[in-house]
């Protein structure tokens, strides 16, 4: 749970504070959000070998508009799992800007 109210906090160092993760595994932090995308961390569980994509929920007017484009009629559907548009352009953004990231974590930390 500390780790996803860890993307609602400040800065790295305050995630740290809360959750098991040490500040210098914390590879990004991106407090402010942007339409069709929300803030989010990406951080490393050395113990267990965990690359963590955590992603905020509703905190900003941004977010409050990618909710609202959520909550169009218009559904995507992607290898047979249904999302509003607003959801689907997020996850799109991720893929997009932070895929690199995520696989770069996940081969250095077999």
């Amino acid at each position: 749970m500390e780790l996803a109210k860890g993307a609602y906090k400040d800065n790295p160092s305050i995630l740290a504070k809360i959750s098991m993760l040490r500040e210098s595994n914390v590879v990004k932090f991106v407090k402010n959000s942007g339409v069709l995308r929300p803030g989010y961390y990406i951080g490393v569980d050395m113990k267990r070998k965990n690359v963590i994509l955590g992603i905020r929920g509703t905190h900003t007017v941004y977010d409050l508009i990618t909710d609202i484009i959520t909550s169009s009629h218009e559904e995507i559907t992607f290898e047979g799992y249904s999302t509003h548009f607003g959801t689907a352009e997020a996850a799109r953004w991720f893929l997009r800007h932070e895929l690199g990231t995520i696989r770069k974590c996940l081969q250095e930390h077999e």
